[in-house]
């Protein structure tokens, strides 16, 4: 599956903020999924607090996932995933469908769904374009083991 982020926005409740993206990822069955994204939450920054030089010791990794940082005292991962249960899987393109999902889920003031139209095109073409070579090379090394 590839993910590509299509645009971000910050998004608070009662006592913190953390930042969401629009994401559509490319299936394996070539059907997409659109939904909202956020980047998980490992840990709270108070745990990596040296009270003997006052500063913060954020390690790289945590249960081996990559650190991307701190965002309101909470230690965040560098991927981004599903947290959302609004999404929306299509075979195929659907303008009607995509527009009302981005006006459903208030994502229509960051994009339109003929943003979302161009990016699955070009998640398409890219993924059939690697499918291409890989056939390619399977061929002319199946050719030479022969030879």
């Amino acid at each position: 599956m590839m993910q590509e982020i299509l645009a971000e926005r910050e998004a608070s409740g009662m006592t913190c903020t953390w930042d969401e993206f629009l994401c559509v990822e490319l299936n394996k069955d070539q059907s997409f999924t659109l939904y909202t994204g956020r980047r998980e939450v490992l840990a709270e920054a108070s745990d990596f607090h040296n009270e003997d030089t006052e500063e913060y010791e954020i390690p790289e990794e945590i249960d081996g996932q990559a650190v991307r940082g701190v965002k309101d005292d909470c230690v965040v991962s560098e991927s981004v995933g599903d947290f959302d249960d609004a999404t929306l899987k299509l075979a195929n393109f659907d303008h009607g469908a995509a527009q009302a999902w981005l006006i459903d889920t208030d994502w229509i003031e960051e994009a339109s769904a003929g943003d979302v139209k161009r990016l699955w095109l070009s998640s398409k073409v890219q993924r059939e374009r690697s499918e291409r070579i890989a056939w390619s090379l399977r061929n002319s090394l199946g050719g030479l083991a022969w030879q």
